[in-house]
């Protein structure tokens, strides 16, 4: 069983996905999977309110992370008015989506419109 030492959601910008998809392509380059032990993006595909959010689980070096981010991406904000348990539950299929992210799966970035977006592995 893998044990969490930190927590980040960061709020990228929706509008901008091809942006924010270089911020996620350099996250999952710089931390190996031993160290990002978990990553999801939440995608609300509702026309009143589009958001999409980043979410990272670290095992270890999350002040590692704090650092980098603010070393690197200073706009980039940690949220601490989320908590993932509300937003898992809020899921609903017609305009929340949760895609786990691996190396290979950032083309979900340029293709949130879809309700169907399903890449989760266990």
């Amino acid at each position: 069983m893998t044990i969490v030492e930190q927590t980040f959601i960061i709020h990228l910008d929706y509008g901008n996905r091809a942006e924010e998809r270089n911020f996620v392509a350099d996250v999952l380059d710089t931390f190996d999977k031993d160290t990002l032990c978990g990553t999801n993006l939440f995608i609300n595909n509702d026309p009143y309110g589009l958001e999409l959010l980043l979410f990272l689980n670290f095992e270890k070096d999350g002040d590692k992370f704090k650092a980098w981010l603010k070393n690197n991406y200073h706009s980039k904000k940690r949220e601490y008015r989320f908590l993932f348990e509300d937003i898992s539950e809020a899921i609903n299929p017609s305009v929340l989506n949760s895609i786990q992210l691996k190396e290979n799966a950032l083309s979900a970035l340029d293709s949130t419109e879809s309700s169907e977006i399903v890449l989760s592995e266990e």
